[in-house]
Parts: C-alpha cells; sequence; structure tokens
C-alpha cells in the first residue's frame, strides 16, 4: 500500500506530461503550418507581381517563370496566351508543406 500511492501518483503525473507535450507537439505544428501558409500566399502574389512587371517592361513576353527562390521558399509563373493579347497567369507559391495558387487573367498587347 505504501509503494502504490506514491507510483499512481507518478504515474498519472507521466501520464499528464505526455498528454501536454503532445498537444504542445500538435499546437506547434498548426502554428507553424499557418505561419508557412501565409508566406506562401505572399510569395504566390509576388510572382503574379513579378509576371506583369516582366509583362510591362517586354509586352511579346510569353515565359514562364520555375522555382525562382525568395524568402523562404520559391514560387513558379505559368502564362497562357488565349490571343488577342488576353493573358492567363497562375503562380504558385511554396514554402515547407504550405503551397498557394494565386490566378489572374490580363490583356498585353504583344508586339510581334
Amino acid at each position: 500500500m505504501k509503494i502504490a500511492l506514491p507510483f499512481a501518483v507518478l504515474t498519472l503525473a507521466l501520464l499528464l506530461l505526455g498528454s501536454l507535450l503532445t498537444l504542445t507537439t500538435k499546437d506547434l505544428r498548426m502554428t507553424e503550418d499557418l505561419i508557412t501558409s501565409e508566406q506562401a500566399d505572399a510569395l504566390a502574389e509576388a510572382g503574379l507581381l513579378h509576371a506583369e512587371m516582366q509583362l510591362a517592361s517586354d509586352p511579346s513576353w510569353r515565359g514562364s517563370l520555375q522555382n525562382l527562390p525568395c524568402g523562404p521558399g520559391t514560387y513558379s509563373v505559368t502564362l497562357i496566351d488565349f490571343g488577342g493579347g488576353n493573358l492567363s497567369l497562375e503562380s504558385i507559391g511554396r514554402v515547407g508543406r504550405s503551397k498557394r495558387i494565386w490566378k489572374k487573367t490580363v490583356s498585353f498587347p504583344s508586339k510581334h
């Protein structure tokens, strides 16, 4: 009896500590995912702005931007030309496990 009570208290304390560590780890992962998701979103927007600046300086540009490093991640932009100066831009920002996509339709007359 003298040994059972301290052993039960120790076991309960270890169970509570294990639960606390598990919850803390999950909370930290969720916080990290939220931060990297916001960063990936900003990178996707930066990719669109980069492509728009490229088109503003050279309206005939019809290339793509692939895995450009920026801050904590990368962004890639693909461009689809529908003709008549109508373009579709799709930018993907990636940070860690997070990936965000921005799409935009723009009109830039090409100089051919």
